[in-house]
């Protein structure tokens, strides 16, 4: 597993961290409200009634973190590798290992700080049940119960909400970019028209012989791979935004780079790049065909390629 895959896991892994401590917290924070509320003469419905309220509604946190970190560790193991054969030499790119290693040594010091507080709350818990384990039975009961709750909903929401989000992708995904294969190459139309009802060109073409590497990218790889990989490249930022200003004014024939697009969770990513170009795109359908072309269009140069140093954008 590279860094760039580290890096996301451990991130992940610190949400589910908190979220663990978060509902252990609170689970020894209930009998607090009991003591409060008996001390103020409340009867026992109104402990438990109290109680369910107050754990319904902070529990929402630690949930939180929990669902935030189960998306970020799945993704995470899930990703292939990030480095491809991007060059390292630019100071760009040594920026976004610099990001990669503060990220690693915060996740890294967070883990420790939230797993020490983790063996606080076990202490405690442990106090607890030694001491006036009758306390417990309430908290117990009504975590449980939230939780039971919240498995059930789980389960409709994720059903809901991969309908929604399939249908949300549908119609969000008729203004992503499409494209065309065509001899020794690919037509791209990055369909601008949809995006910003602006008039001007919105197609080009790329010749397999001027990249190096086609290869699709999940939504997290994608983040992964401009935020560690490429870094907080601004010499991109800038010639991405001259470039298609000057195509689309009609000044150059295309840009040579282009990956503003791509940064949304919609979509298929493809990474095109080549020594004078780099396109990180979502396109509106399955870019299969696309791949494939360019593996066999790469097949006659792979003796000769395979001990090239990787050079390009």
């Amino acid at each position: 597993m590279k860094l760039t895959n580290i890096a996301v896991v451990l991130g992940g892994f610190t949400c589910l961290l908190l979220g663990l401590s978060g509902g252990l917290g609170l689970l020894l924070a209930l009998p607090l409200s009991d003591l409060f509320f008996s001390a103020i003469g409340a009867d026992l419905w109104g402990q438990w009634s109290v109680g369910f309220a107050i754990a319904s509604t902070f529990v929402l946190v630690p949930i939180f973190f929990l669902e935030i970190g189960i998306y970020w560790v799945r993704n995470g193991w899930r990703m292939g590798g990030t480095q491809g054969s991007y060059p390292t030499g630019n100071i760009w790119s040594w920026i976004g290992r610099i990001l990669l290693a503060i990220v690693l040594t915060v996740s890294s010091l967070l883990i420790l700080g939230v797993l020490a507080i983790l063996a606080f709350e076990f202490t405690v818990l442990g106090v607890v049940l030694s001491q006036d384990p009758a306390s417990l039975i309430r908290p117990f009961t009504i975590m449980a119960f939230i939780l039971a709750m919240y498995a059930c909903i789980r389960i409709i929401l994720w059903i809901f909400w991969r309908a929604a989000g399939k249908s949300a992708s549908r119609g969000y995904s008729l203004g992503l970019a499409k494209y065309h294969l065509v001899d020794g190459g690919v037509e791209i139309d990055l369909n601008y028209f949809m995006q910003i009802g602006k008039r001007g060109p919105s197609r080009f073409t790329i010749r397999f012989d001027e990249i190096q590497e086609v290869r699709g990218l999940t939504y997290a790889e994608t983040l992964t791979y401009m935020n560690y990989i490429v870094g907080p490249n601004l010499e991109l930022v800038a010639r991405e935004v001259r470039e298609v200003y000057q195509w689309r004014t009609g000044k150059i024939a295309r840009p040579t780079a282009h990956y503003s697009t791509a940064k949304n969770p919609f979509g298929q990513k493809v990474l095109l790049r080549g020594p004078e170009v780099f396109y990180l795109i979502s396109f509106h359908t399955d870019p299969a065909d696309l791949l494939e072309a360019f593996r066999r269009a790469q097949q006659p140069y792979s003796a000769n390629s395979a001990d090239a140093s990787p050079e390009g954008i």
